[in-house]
């Protein structure tokens, strides 16, 4: 089981970077991928919940080339499993410790990957377009 949240309202932001998308898709996703790194860092550092530090070292960034589309994520040995006598559901911790806002963290908080994503929201277009532009510009475009 998977979460995906999906960011309504950024269409005007995105245009500009999928029209350099299919003209520079390497360059395009480079700054896709460093806008979610980005993300993934503040949700690390200032959201993320820690017992263990499983669920911590569990978060990644990947990189879809083909749909050029990145994915931000928690999970592996952190994400999957049962949580006790009352789950039988494998929905891992990760998910758990993300939705449940009743849980008293005594380091992080839920929602640790959707607050720092969107916080991040407004910009992540517009700072990846700006990114392909200067590659444009200094001649390393792909």
């Amino acid at each position: 089981m998977a979460l995906e949240v999906k960011i309504k309202g950024l269409d005007s932001t995105l245009k500009n970077l999928r029209v350099l998308a299919k003209r520079y898709p390497k360059s395009a996703l480079r700054a896709l991928n460093r806008q979610a790194e980005f993300v993934m860092t503040d949700s690390k550092r200032d959201y993320c919940p820690v017992d263990t530090g499983a669920l911590k070292s569990s978060g990644h960034v990947v990189v879809d080339e083909e749909k050029l589309q990145v994915t931000l994520g928690y999970g592996g040995p952190a994400g999957i499993g049962n949580q006790g006598e009352t789950n039988d559901d494998r929905v891992g911790y990760a998910i758990v410790q993300h939705e449940r806002l009743d849980y008293a963290h005594t380091v992080g908080e839920a929602e640790y990957l959707k607050r720092p994503l969107f916080a991040k929201a407004v910009s992540i277009g517009t700072d990846a377009a700006a990114e392909v532009k200067n590659d444009i510009e200094s001649g390393s475009a792909l």
